[in-house]
């Protein structure tokens, strides 16, 4: 807590005027009004920021946004990649499918021309057979 408090009186650009108060059970307040008449003081002053200090500070938001954007530029290039990979997968899919439609394609062709072939033929036994009994009569 007392961190805390410390943290938060430092954040501050402003000048400001402190007290540490100790009570006489020991208990340690800060406060920015004097402390009571049965407490110790101990007065701390704070001064504003250095220009080093705040060209510090500015110089580390500005690495940390740098950061940011380079974690978020790297986080949509993982995701374009794995896009592009889903895109591959998904071409080399298509692909094989093509690849085994023209198989079936052509088997189905195969059939077709062996079907033909086989009508053909049973339509030429068929004429061969009525030439040999129109002959035969």
């Amino acid at each position: 807590m007392r961190w805390f408090i410390l943290v938060v009186l430092f954040s501050s650009s402003a000048q400001a005027e402190i007290f540490k108060c100790v009570n006489s059970a020991g208990k340690k307040t800060y406060q920015q009004s004097p402390c009571e008449e049965n407490t110790s003081v101990e007065g701390y002053k704070f001064r504003e920021e250095s220009a080093a200090t705040k060209a510090s500070r500015q110089l580390s938001r500005k690495k940390i946004a740098e950061k940011k954007k380079a974690d978020a530029i790297a986080k949509r290039n993982r995701e374009i990649a794995e896009s592009n990979d889903r895109i591959r997968r998904s071409n080399e899919r298509t692909a094989e499918a093509r690849a085994s439609f023209g198989e079936a394609k052509a088997r189905s062709a195969n059939n077709i021309a062996d079907y033909n072939k086989a009508a053909s033929d049973r339509v030429k036994i068929k004429n061969n057979y009525l030439e040999k009994t129109l002959n035969a009569r």
